[in-house]
């Protein structure tokens, strides 16, 4: 090891970090200046840019660098151009830390003035201000998990999940870091009165998001698991002197202290490895970072401190186990991994092991199990028939090549993904994703050339899961709906992935994270819990090659997992979960939910909800698969090329079905392989099948399903116009809509801008949309217009006949959602009690809209003398007290052969009643 002192700047503090894109040390300066220097020849050529004095907090991603200052102010510098320097957030006080996240779109920071602020760079530096309980101290992230982890004043740790446009919390850790009060307000001395904000309070993650390490007022690190926030799973050695800062490197943790001491700890075992001081002549060490096996150290003085070889290396080859959070953010930061260093690091492992007696089978990186005989030790997870701990799934890992370039040959450019994703808002980043068929977002797709995941022989179902995407970078969505969603994300070293599981309502349960060795390609996700699902898809040549597995969001304790019988060519192609709405009864689910199984042969097997089979059929190759808590499960089969039918069973009892092979009105685009053939399918709160397919965008639900052959699916809402105000605004022109589920009159869905056909990372968050059935074109009434005499009977005819027009389907509406929720009372008629009493409620309701709406549609076309189109209305009127009012209508307006004929009608509805 040998020391180097790089006089970069004469004063002031100095803030390091090593950019690999322009394979420069950054080194931001309190004296308003930014340098990025060579550190083979430090004097040569840096590259300097101006920024605001006195910055607390400096950070980068990519080509852009972000400083906070004291003064409140947030600037975003541009490598490439240093004259781009502009100030993207202002607040009242004091910034105390800036992070990128989401892939650099966004930035998080905060400060003085108890508030965590998000800026969408992508968005015109659109800002979201969160409410916090105490002052912002210091804040970490985690790319894998979209985890942000803020540091209080007061020694309080939050944690929140950055997938949304508006982070969630997650988890509040009370009292486990060290707190910290700022008193600084012009600018920020170490040397003198500002001595005590040198203590560290930022927390950093383990690259999967496991495990989060938090500086403890004890001048230790303490270790705390995801699986149990509430006991430190680790703690290392305590020191006399506070910590200044600390850092991952591999296995190695690197720790500053105040007295100018640097320790390197073993992370697994927590031994000391190496220990040195640095002389500061009275000036203090303020941050720390690595590149490679070199550290550089940013101090008060103004200088860096690099010391060469200081990492050993035998915990270098296992660097992309544990990664510093920042270093995560660098798109192309890799690791220099030599290989008698691998031979090292599979001694450590095995020395690990024995001391464990643990009996570890170490294979390739798509079969790290562990012995059978470790079933019963006490901190096992089990996914996917894998058992091991959560340190053993991090040490397996680093057992496994990840640096091959067969690793490497099945991966694309992005601009394949950017042709299917289009313009999308979070896809900034260059990534590469994976051309296999598992995960295929489309259960239907055509031939081409190319080998992406889109592109499979023209006749063939791939496997579909309701809401799912394909691969955006590093990440892509399995599945979607009203409860939540589930989303996978792939390791670097591409040997593993992790699950993560988000519930749009906090209050039933909290994000959780599972680790996939399985390659999981289907999901389905109720109210209870998640069912994945390997397809078998990319080894259809094999047998046997699918399976299932469930566990319940609460605890894993009941989880199990089955391997689903295929033929070789065969694979699954759908399960699902039963669906269920926010407000249904969880303990009676758990009786009532069952999973379905759809094969790409036909096979449908039915499952209770811990495995047993309940039943097995064999219909034409299975598309899609869902099931209400009503007992009624609904299929989508391929009925020839192009041609798809719906079947809809009730297995309350016995198999019987009520549907078989309907037609659909679903098919692929002609002109578009990248639009989806079903965008959502879900059943809407009466238990009635809904479809929303890619082709036109259009919301559809299938009334009169309970009665042989008289299903028939109706318009409720044309999404697309819905959300572009029918094209007219240039706004939102390029705008989609992506379904989630229906409720009463509501459509949940996401709005995806951009021309993006899937959601993008972070998720925005869900908004309801009220249905409107496509009855009429809908008039842009937004530029007035008037008659050529200068006067307002243009612009009023245009508003009667657009109130005309809104009438018009308000009828229809209330005629179409009075009739699903009258064959839902039907269907409920022999209980009674709440939910029957709802139902006759909302019948009543849509009767008096339905009336309503014809009785001002009659007084319209009274008024505008349409004597026909009266009687035509007031024919369809069924309720003696709406005729009585129509002849009200007619006596005002002089109408009395009109009146006669309403008389008329209203006698034979009493004669009809027998009055």
């Amino acid at each position: 090891m040998s020391e180097r002192r790089i006089h970069t700047f004469p004063e002031g503090n100095s803030f390091v970090s090593y950019n690999q894109n322009v394979d420069r040390l950054t080194i931001g300066n309190t004296i308003g200046l930014v340098k990025m220097i060579n550190i083979e020849d430090p004097d040569k050529d840096p590259i300097s840019i101006d920024i605001m004095e006195n910055i607390t907090s400096l950070c980068q991603h990519g080509h852009s660098v972000a400083a906070a200052t004291i003064s409140g102010v947030l600037e975003l510098l541009e490598i490439r151009t240093p004259s781009s320097r502009q100030t993207v957030f202002r607040s009242p006080l004091p910034l105390r830390a800036a992070i990128f996240i989401n892939d650099g779109t966004r930035l998080a920071c905060g400060g003085d003035d108890t508030k965590l602020i998000i800026i969408d760079l992508t968005a015109e530096n659109k800002a979201i201000e969160i409410n916090i309980p105490d002052q912002l101290v210091d804040v970490s992230y985690n790319h894998t998990g979209e985890l942000l982890a803020v540091s209080l004043s007061n020694g309080d740790v939050l944690v929140y999940s950055a997938t949304n446009d508006e982070p969630r919390l997650v988890e509040l850790l009370p009292k486990i870091g060290v707190p910290k009060i700022h008193t600084s307000m012009d600018e920020v001395d170490y040397n003198g009165e500002n001595q005590d904000e040198l203590v560290c309070t930022r927390t950093s993650w383990t690259t999967k998001g496991d495990y989060l390490l938090v500086p403890s007022i004890s001048n230790s690190i303490k270790l705390y698991a995801r699986a149990n926030w509430l006991e430190p799973a680790g703690d290392f050695p305590l020191s006399n002197n506070k910590i200044v800062d600390y850092l991952l490197n591999g296995s190695a943790l690197i720790v500053a202290y105040t007295n100018g001491e640097i320790v390197v700890y073993d992370f697994k075992t927590k031994r000391e490895l190496k220990r040195t001081a640095v002389d500061l002549d009275g000036y203090y060490l303020i941050d720390i970072h690595v590149y490679r096996r070199n550290a550089f150290l940013g101090t008060s003085k103004g200088e860096i401190i690099e010391l060469s070889n200081f990492i050993p290396t035998s915990n270098n080859a296992m660097s992309y186990l544990f990664d510093e959070a920042e270093e995560s953010e660098n798109e192309d930061e890799g690791e220099d991994v030599e290989e008698d260093e691998e031979g090292d690091a599979a001694d450590i492992l095995r020395e690990e092991e024995n001391i464990k007696s643990r009996k570890v089978m170490l294979h390739n990186e798509d079969s790290m199990l562990l012995d059978a005989d470790d079933e019963d030790d006490e901190h096992v997870h089990q996914l996917g028939g894998a058992k091991r701990t959560l340190l053993d799934l991090e040490e397996e890992k680093g057992a496994s090549d990840i640096g091959s370039d067969d690793a490497l040959d099945n991966f694309q450019d992005a601009e394949e993904l950017d042709a299917l994703f289009g313009d999308n808002t979070y896809s900034h980043k260059k990534a590469r994703f994976t051309s296999n068929g598992n995960g295929s977002h489309k259960p239907f797709t055509t031939t081409t050339a190319s080998t992406s995941f889109s592109t499979y022989n023209e006749k063939e179902v791939v496997p579909y899961s309701p809401g799912g995407t394909p691969w955006h970078g590093d990440r892509r969505y399995l599945s979607m709906n009203s409860i939540g969603y589930v989303w996978i994300t792939k390791y670097a070293d591409l040997t593993s992935k992790s699950v993560t599981v988000s519930l749009f309502d906090r209050a039933v349960h909290k994000d959780y994270h599972l680790t996939d060795t399985d390659e999981y390609d289907l999901c389905s996700l109720n109210k209870l819990g998640i069912l994945l699902g390997v397809s078998g898809y990319s080894t259809k040549h094999q047998a046997n090659n699918g399976k299932i597995y469930f566990r319940f969001h609460r605890d894993n304790f009941d989880a199990w997992e089955k391997q689903i019988p295929l033929h070789s060519g065969e694979y699954v192609t759908n399960i699902s979960l039963t669906h269920q709405q926010p407000d249904e009864d969880e303990r009676r689910l758990n009786e009532e939910t069952k999973i379905i199984v759809g094969t790409s042969f036909g096979y449908v097997r039915i499952y209770n909800l811990y495995g047993l089979c309940l039943h097995i059929m064999k219909l034409a190759p299975v598309v899609a698969t869902m099931s209400s808590s009503k007992g009624i499960v609904f299929i989508i089969n391929q009925l020839g090329n192009n041609i798809f039918g719906a079947s809809i069973l009730n297995t309350e009892t016995n198999i019987t079905f009520l549907q078989q092979n309907s037609v659909l009105p679903l098919k692929q685009s002609p002109t578009n392989s990248t639009v989806p053939l079903i965008k959502g399918m879900f059943f809407n709160e009466n238990g009635d099948p809904c479809l929303v397919a890619g082709i036109d965008d259009t919301l559809l639900v299938m009334t009169g399903w309970r009665e042989s052959n008289n299903a028939r699916w109706v318009p409720l809402l044309n999404c697309h116009e819905a959300i572009t105000e029918g094209g007219k605004n240039p706004n939102k022109k390029n705008w989609k809509c992506w379904p989630l589920g229906l409720y009463e009159e509501n459509l949940l869905c996401l709005i995806l801008k951009n021309n993006s056909q899937y959601p993008g990372f972070p998720l925005s968050l869900p908004i309801e949309i009220n249905i409107q059935v496509p009855v009429n074109v809908k008039e842009d009434t937004r530029n007035d217009k008037k008659d050529d005499d200068g006067d307002e009977d243009g612009e009023e005819k245009e508003n009667t006949t657009a109130g005309q027009l809104d009438l018009e389907e308000s009828y229809i509406r209330a005629l179409t959602m009075g009739k699903l929720v009258n064959d839902s009372y039907i269907e409920e008629a022999e209980g009674e009690g709440e939910e029957t009493e709802k139902l006759m409620d909302a019948i009543q309701n849509y009767a008096v809209q339905f009336d309503g709406s014809l009785l001002k549609l009659f007084a319209g076309a009274v008024q505008n003398e349409q004597l026909k189109r009266a009687f035509s209305i007031a024919r369809m009127i069924k309720s003696e007290k709406a005729l009585t009012s129509a002849l009200k209508i007619c006596e005002r307006m002089d109408q009395a052969k009109l009146g006669f004929r309403i008389g008329e009608l209203r006698n034979a509805l009493f004669d009809d009643d027998g009055l």
